[in-house]
């Protein structure tokens, strides 16, 4: 007899990164102190990201080439002009992130954007398999208890795949951070306010889910 089954497991976890998006930014008429005073600031950003990679606090960052572009108001009216640095910052300390973003929210021409959480790689690797083994588990005990109910004992897997693609013979995890798991991290947290915020992002949701075949063998 065969026996098919679907299998879940889900844990939650506390984030352990913050990808933290900014921009340095100016606007005005005078293209040469607009473009001089964004490089000022982005290589003084630059700077102290340096200092906080040093310390830990920062595990990487990444700040992009200055961008610009005129434009006017309506055609009697002076060529404004933007310039803009874009950064990203992933921190390792969520109280270095707060004091940061406090800093920052008190500095002209800096602005603060989203914040996307995350796990380590090793952790989103760790919690992949434990997930996988309890759908696995899980599914096992309602198979078990199916053939209970048929007046069989033993249980033996012949197949374990996505949900609807049993043939396939591919696992699906659900994770919620970390290398893959962006999309399911969660929600961003906009950093605008002018004081160090006590950091308390919500929880990651990781899982798996799978369909698992058995054949009784008694």
């Amino acid at each position: 007899m065969q026996i098919t089954v679907q299998g879940e497991q889900r844990v939650r976890v506390a984030p352990e990164r913050a990808e933290l998006s900014l921009s340095v930014t100016k606007e005005g008429t005078d293209r040469a102190r607009v473009v001089a005073d964004v490089t000022e600031n982005a290589n003084r950003l630059s700077r102290d990201l340096d200092a906080l990679k040093s310390s830990g606090a920062v595990e990487r960052f990444a700040v992009e080439p200055l961008r610009t572009y005129a434009w006017k108001k309506d055609p009697a009216s002076a060529e404004r002009i933007t310039a803009t640095v874009d950064a990203r910052v992933t921190f390792a300390d969520f109280e270095a992130l707060g004091r940061f973003t406090a800093d920052l929210s008190n500095r002209a021409g800096f602005q603060l954007g989203w914040v996307g959480w995350s796990l380590t790689d090793a952790t989103a690797d760790r919690l992949r398999d434990e997930c996988i083994a309890g759908a696995v588990g899980r599914a096992r005990e309602r198979a078990a208890s199916m053939a209970r109910a048929a007046g069989a004992a033993g249980l033996e897997i012949v197949e374990i795949a996505d949900p609807g693609l049993l043939a396939t013979g591919e696992v699906r995890t659900m994770l919620g951070g970390g290398r893959d798991m962006v999309a399911y991290s969660a929600r961003g947290m906009k950093m605008d306010e002018p004081e160090a915020v006590e950091i308390r992002p919500e929880e990651i949701e990781v899982g798996a889910q799978l369909q698992v075949r058995f054949v009784t063998t008694d």
